[in-house]
Order: structure tokens, then sequence, then C-alpha cells
């Protein structure tokens, strides 16, 4: 798990040193955390990554404290790995004469025996969403410590999932029913499409690359996003990208990544959020929209058939896609169409093209 430098701000406390929006590197983290530390100060950032889960999780904040003593069993510490120099906080799984072994919560394999010179301090507090949380010292560390050194702590994890897996197993087969959408049309009735805040959209991001840690990105005025949403849980995404004329390849008004999250699907919100760019795009002027699609992907194919989408030619693209893996293929609408007969966000789901 990896620290992210946040822009200095004042803390209650006066020895503790906090960053915030800095658009400081990882080698200027790992030295600014390694000066503070040095000087008796602990140091506060927001951790990225998933290396540590469930104990520290993506987005918490923890604090470094200066180490008092040798660390034990058990405790989770900040070092920098020789091998890659990089900032990094996961748990002691072993001590040994030679230095300790160390090792993510969530992962397989350890980061090797550590000399004491590579470690700069313990983490002292963890805060998600503003409340504090446990931080697995004493025994309950060294019983993490041992599960994390037989890898049984991954194995549990799997079987705490499990019944997660069997019911999504499950769902998807109900959602393979026909009577599925009359079902779950009182549901989908409560979906409501929006522009997302840049916390959605840092949560669309890590939903589509998870694994991937994603921080705020920088507005762009030729992409409109788009998301589904129930109550404030997320349920689907899609883009409008205008490429100008000098992108020769895919000059003109796009449709990109439309996903709708697995336990939402059939509701309707895959062909709401494509009539919202076909909407927008058409009161921009635009004469046409066009998406790429896998050739495989016949539940996608058919939905953009259903809203006026054909399957086309574009030379400029065709020799790089016959060269793909599994092959995209190119579809457009034209919007004229659509302006005069619009349909748009269609809440109630009595869709001429039915729910897909």
């Amino acid at each position: 798990m990896n620290g992210f430098p946040l822009a200095a701000v004042a803390l209650p406390h006066s020895f503790i040193v906090e960053i915030r929006d800095s658009p400081l590197s990882g080698v200027m983290l790992r030295e600014l955390t390694r000066s503070m530390l040095m000087h008796g100060k602990a140091f506060r950032f927001t951790a990225h990554g998933y290396s540590m889960e469930p104990f520290i999780r993506d987005g918490d904040a923890i604090t470094i404290s200066p180490l008092e003593s040798p660390p034990s069993l058990g405790e989770v510490v900040a070092f920098v790995n020789p091998c890659n120099h990089r900032l990094t906080v996961h748990r002691i799984i072993a001590c040994t004469p030679q230095g300790h072994v160390i090792k993510g919560d969530n992962v397989p394999d350890s980061d090797g025996l550590m000399a004491l010179k590579h470690i700069l301090g313990w983490v002292s507090r963890i805060e998600r969403r503003g409340k504090k949380m446990p931080g697995f010292r004493g025994p309950v560390g060294v019983a993490i410590a041992l599960l994390s050194r037989c890898n049984l702590l991954l194995t549990a994890r799997k079987a705490y999932y499990f019944p997660r897996r069997v019911a999504g197993i499950f769902l998807r087969r109900l959602q393979g029913l026909s009577i599925y959408p009359v079902i779950a049309r009182p549901w989908a009735s409560r979906i409501n499409i929006d522009e997302p805040s840049q916390t959605e959209l840092i949560k669309v991001y890590r939903h589509l690359m998870p694994g991937v840690w994603t921080q705020q990105q920088p507005s762009k005025p030729h992409v409109t996003h788009f998301v589904a949403k129930h109550g404030q849980s997320l349920a689907g995404y899609i883009e409008l990208v205008r490429h100008p004329p000098e992108h020769a390849h895919y000059a003109g008004y796009w449709l990109f990544s439309l996903h709708v999250w697995t336990c939402y699907r059939r509701l309707g919100i895959g062909e709401r959020l494509t009539r919202r760019v076909m909407t927008l795009a058409g009161k921009e002027g635009a004469d046409e929209l066009l998406l790429l699609v896998h050739e495989s992907n016949t539940n996608a194919i058919n939905m953009y058939q259903k809203l006026g989408f054909i399957r086309c030619s574009k030379p400029a693209l065709d020799q790089q896609l016959a060269q793909e893996t599994p092959r995209r293929i190119v579809m457009t609408v034209l919007l004229t169409e659509h302006l005069e007969n619009p349909c748009n966000d269609l809440k109630s789901n009595n869709s001429p093209y039915g729910i897909v």
C-alpha cells in the first residue's frame, strides 16, 4: 500500500504534519516522510492501494509515527523497499536477528527481509471517513501476522466473499429470465442519470480498473461524463467524447465506456445512458454519433441496433481494428431522427425499444 501526497494544512496537534493536494512525486513524498520522522514528528497522508485490505483500505488516512523501539511482530510499518525504493506500508510477519519480514495482508508474497534502517515508522492511527479505526496492534496484530505468514488471510477472505459470489451467480441466472425486467421495473424507476461529482468519477475509475489507484483528474472540456445512480450507489457510467478534426481517425462525436454494474443489468440503464449521450450530442449540432463495440458483445450490439445504430465502415480505423483480438466494430446513428422523436430518459421504462 502506497501513500499519496495530499497541501500542507494546520492540524489540531502541532506534532503531526499532513500534506494535501500536492503534486509531490513519490520520491519527494518518501524523503519528506523520512525527514519528518527523523525530526520526531508524525506524518499523516492518504493511503492508496489494496495490499492491506481489509484492515487498511484505499482512501484511509493513516498517521505514521517515529519508532521509539524496534517494531514487533504484527505491527504495521512504513518502510522504503530497497528493491524499488518506494515508500510502502505493510505488516511485520516475522522478526529475526537479521531484520524483519514484511508483507501486505492482501497479497500472496512478502516484501522480503528488511533491515531496521529501512523502516521509517509505524502506523499509529487509521481513519476511515473521519472515524478512527482499530490499529490491530498487540495480540490481534500478532494473530493477523501469523495468519498472513501462512496466507490463511487470503483463504479466509475468499471464504468470506464466497456467499457473495454465489449470490452473484444466482442473480445473473435470474437476469437471464425474460420475466426479470418486469419484476425489477419498480426498482429501475428509482435510477437517476446525472453528471458525476469528482468523488463519484474516482469511484467509477476504481470500479472499472480495480487495483489501479486513481487520483482526481483534470477537467476535460471535450468529455462529458454521466452516471446512473440508485440513491448514493453507482449503477452505470458512460462518456460523450468530442474529437476535433485533427484527430483524423476519431474525428467527431463518440460514445465511450458504457458500463452497467452487474447487479443493475437488464433494468434499461444502458439504454437510458446511451439516449442521454445521443440527446446531448444532437443538441450540440452533431449529425451522427459513433461508437466502438466488441464484435462478440451481442447484447450490447442488439441494444444499440434497437436505438437506431448500424454497423458502418470507417476507412481510417478499419485496418487498425482488423488487427485487434478480440475485434471491435464501428457503429453509427443519425441524430436528426433521434431529436425529432426524443424519448430521452425513460424513467418509466415504457420504451418502444424494450428493456436492456
